[in-house]
């Protein structure tokens, strides 16, 4: 049983449908037409002639509405049919006023933030939460803003805290009661391979230096279990995650019970509100709201009006609200065309100096996240670099292996194992899935026709993920920017590749022990009117280290979902004594001096191949590549008379090749990424998933960045595995879509000719026809009128409309700025009139950037709440 659904249901309103279908649809045939036109067939003759009698043979329903008529009737007589003109028609149509809010896949702000006064259904959910676990973000931040608000009138600013209020946890109600849940029973039933024997006759202590496993009754005899109530334990009880691997369910059920029984409350909590303001807490470790109070004393209050986390929020006294003096903001409106250079000093870890105001202090008088990040930083010095533990702990299934009959996609490296809610691969799925509040159980879901999907899903949680993390940066005066894939995707969009499984966001070293300072552990709440996002903050124990090592700590810290478990990689740049090697050397050519490459300690075989290269032209070192393979045993002899032959080379010591790398201002961070200053600084103003962030100004720096990392073709190639990129649209397309649209051509066309080419090379023959397509799939997803549907019922992998509606202040943002900077970005699209009501000045767009902004994506509760209602064929208001 399920909190009962709280969304009041009444019909959709089919004034706006109706006018979104008849105004998009028309578009899409016209564009139907217009292709067919291009085919030697019969269809061709109806291009220019009336469309009613291309209609009545089509698809269209026998009966049409007069005004549907009166639109084909206009649309048949255009005269200009280039892919230009109808793309901007699309966008002239889509971005009409009476689509606005005519759907939930067209509105631009989080409906579904509160909850109604409703005392039935509030104490059916006290009721259902003495027997199982039951979660609703906004039920959860409400009453804990609302004691907060009790607190500050008394001068504190502590709160009680537990997971359980804050986390997911319903995955566990199925062995609640169940007599022979057990820790061997879990340890039996997961697909677990033990190198040991783990009998059912003895108690769970016996084995819990393997395990971190307790029964129930030895886990209610610790501290941690006195805050529990026995009746919601799950009969294993975790205090870490299992050192087998298992099947990923078996992963899934370990991190909730580690939650639930172990996990120790965060540092602080940030709940973050406007203009880069926010309140900081002090949390304890409590029972949950439920059993100590919270929840009863907020209810019975006179000004009970339901559960409305924003009113919460506002309701805090602005005087406890904390803004860092150092905001970007404003140093940006001063700045020179809004760009900032990040001082050398920024790129060097010193942290006697830079923390020495802590070091001064009484440890008695430093605070909690001070005391432990002084901790850290000491461990940090004390541990050698290769003797440093693997700090970050990802999901540790058995690969490959199946579930429900079908190979899994993921081997959980993209979760942490501590906030691991089930792969977003294999959602939606009864078992292994993240559901609403108010998700009816009892009505089945055809899961292959639903409207929820596995991108959805993922690039929501990225898209507020990152969206919160950049805006409290930017705030906080740390410079931090996009990385490795995530630069290269903003070079596109300014937006996330819809493929990626997770975030990568650099920092200079001095802006990430800061920030670790300030959030290492630490749990970041979303402002409420964007979402119910919360985020936590994990640093790793040796960020002294700035070099490799043994490969296993490249990450200096992460940013974790706290309801899925994906996360953002954070990597610090900073100047060190990791050696160059022969190839990342020579990428420094033209951006440090000539003489610091020929002088470069490298080693022996690699000062050969440097002498080699520059002294020899290519045609001859290609001569003696041949010459070795014919005769590889003579070269290694060669080779090694060589060595004997050459004096001693001095090894440069740790400090040497510090000091060259300071003196030519060479950082890179822990997994052999290096970089000049010149390409990171200086630094300037953007939009990443629409929060504010940092690129590298100079369009030389930038490109060259990309293309060390990912070749001379990779910002000008659309294409990646099973995504396109079409420029016109500025977005990425699933070729499974594009793969059903060219599907559909063919059958339009009684053709063959189509068949041996990839989805790919078809849209790009067919771009007309297969976008008219992609649109039309695109209205079936959101009118479910059979008349446009494909035969197989299929709905789109992506709704082109949904993300084209959403994304476009954005995109048009992104595509003004590029043509701003960068005079020769290939996917300039002048002709186009995206319909953003955005300057091409930039001083006005730079303004525009600096104001807060809403993530680009659909909060996941509307999300969840909406496609599960639709999926079960319920009705939606949109208020």
């Amino acid at each position: 049983m399920h909190f009962p659904g709280v969304l009041r249901k009444i019909r959709r309103q089919p004034i706006l449908i109706s006018i979104f279908f008849l105004n998009i649809l028309v578009f899409s045939l016209y564009f139907t037409i217009y292709q067919y036109g291009t085919f030697s067939t019969p269809l061709a003759s109806f291009k220019g002639n009336n469309i009613k009698a291309y209609s009545s043979e089509s698809k269209a329903p026998k009966k049409q509405a007069p005004s549907m008529s009166s639109l084909l009737d206009k649309l048949a007589y255009i005269k200009d049919d280039s892919i230009e003109t109808m793309t901007n028609t699309l966008y002239r149509k889509l971005f009409s006023p009476e689509i606005a809010n005519s759907n939930w896949r067209f509105v631009d702000h989080f409906v579904n933030s509160k909850i109604g006064l409703d005392i039935a259904r509030t104490f059916s959910y006290v009721k259902l939460r003495k027997t199982q676990h039951l979660y609703d973000p906004r039920i959860t931040m409400t009453v804990y803003l609302n004691y907060l608000h009790d607190e500050y009138k008394k001068g504190s600013n502590k709160i009680p805290f537990s997971w359980e209020d804050w986390t997911d946890l319903s995955v566990l109600n199925s062995y609640l009661g169940v007599e022979n849940s057990t820790c061997y029973s879990f340890f039996h039933s997961h697909d677990i391979d033990l190198d040991y024997t783990f009998e059912a006759n003895k108690s769970s202590l016996t084995y819990f230096d393997k395990t971190h496993c307790l029964d129930n009754e030895e886990y209610l005899a610790t501290p941690d279990g006195e805050f529990k109530d026995p009746e919601l334990l799950p009969g294993f009880n975790f205090n870490g995650q299992i050192n087998e691997k298992s099947d990923f369910i078996g992963q899934l059920h370990n991190a909730k019970s580690y939650l639930l029984s172990a996990a120790p409350p965060p540092t602080l909590i940030y709940f973050l509100h406007d203009n880069g303001t926010y309140h900081k807490v002090e949390p304890y470790p409590s029972s949950s709201m439920m059993r100590n109070g919270m929840f009863d004393s907020f209810v019975r209050k006179n000004s009970f009006q339901g559960f409305d986390p924003i009113a919460e929020l506002e309701n805090l006294s602005p005087k406890r609200l904390l803004k860092h003096q150092s905001d970007f903001k404003s140093a940006m409106v001063s700045a020179n065309s809004y760009e900032l250079s990040i001082p050398e000093s920024r790129f060097a870890l010193n942290t006697d100096e830079m923390f020495h105001y802590l070091y001064a202090k009484k440890k008695t008088s430093l605070d909690t996240n001070e005391k432990k990040f002084l901790e850290a930083i000491d461990f940090s010095k004390a541990t050698k670099v290769e003797d440093a533990p693997k700090y970050f702990h990802e999901v540790n299934v058995k690969w490959y292996a199946k579930y429900k009959g079908h190979e899994i996609k993921e081997n959980g490296a993209h979760y942490d194992f501590r906030f691991f809610s089930g792969f977003i691969t294999e959602m939606p799925s009864e078992e292994a899935t993240v559901h609403s509040p108010e998700y009816n159980a009892a009505t089945p879901v055809n899961y292959t026709l639903s409207i929820d999907n596995t991108i959805n899903r993922q690039t929501i949680i990225l898209s507020h993920m990152v969206h919160t993390l950049f805006t409290l940066t930017f705030h906080d005066g740390l410079f931090m920017f996009p990385a490795h894939g995530s630069l290269l995707a903003w070079y596109f969009t300014s937006m996330s590749f819809p493929y990626d499984e997770d975030e990568d966001v650099q920092m200079p070293i001095a802006d990430l022990a800061e920030f670790c300072l300030r959030y290492n552990d630490s749990l970041i709440v979303q402002n409420p009117k964007y979402g119910m996002g919360k985020y936590y903050v994990d640093c790793s124990s040796s960020l002294t280290h700035r070099g490799k090592g043994l490969g296993s700590n490249n990450i200096d810290a992460r940013v974790i979902d706290v309801d899925s478990g994906m996360y953002v990689d954070i990597t610090g740049l900073s100047v060190s004594s990791d050696q160059l090697n022969y190839e990342n050397l020579h990428k420094f050519e033209g951006w440090i001096p000539q003489q610091a490459i020929d002088s470069y300690p490298l080693e022996p075989k690699q000062k050969r191949e440097l002498d080699s290269r520059d002294d020899e032209k290519k045609d001859e070192k290609e001569d003696e590549k041949k010459d070795e393979k014919k005769d590889e045993k003579k070269d290694e002899k060669d080779e090694k008379k060589d060595e004997e032959k050459e004096e001693p080379v001095h090894k440069p010591t740790d400090e040497e090749i510090y000091n060259i790398h300071k003196e030519n201002k060479l950082y890179n961070c822990r997994n052999d990424h290096f970089y000049t200053l010149d390409q990171l600084s200086p630094a300037r103003l953007t939009l990443f998933e629409g929060a504010p962030t940092f690129v590298v100004a100079s369009n030389r720096s930038l490109l060259e960045v990309m293309e060390t990392e990912y070749g001379k073709k990779s910002h000008g190639n659309p294409e990646w595995r099973n995504w396109l990129f079409v420029d016109l649209l500025r977005m990425w397309v699933n070729t499974d879509d594009i793969k059903s649209a060219c599907d559909e051509l063919r059958r339009a066309t009684n053709t063959t000719k189509e068949d041996n080419v990839s989805p790919n090379e078809c849209f790009n023959r067919n771009t007309t026809f297969i976008l008219s397509e992609l649109v039309k799939n695109s209205i079936y997803d959101v009118t479910l009128q059979d008349f446009l549907a494909y035969k197989d019922k299929k709905r789109p992998d992506f709704n082109l409309l949904q993300e084209l509606y959403r994304d476009n202040p954005y995109t048009g943002a992104h595509v003004r700025e590029m043509q701003q900077f960068h005079g020769k970005w290939e996917w300039s699209t002048p002709y186009i009139d995206d319909r953003a009501n955005i300057s091409t000045e930039w001083e006005n767009l730079a303004g525009w950037m600096l104001e807060d902004h809403p993530p680009p994506k659909i909060a996941m509760l509307d999300y969840l709440l909406f496609t599960e209602q639709e999926d079960h064929g319920l009705n939606i208001e949109l208020s």
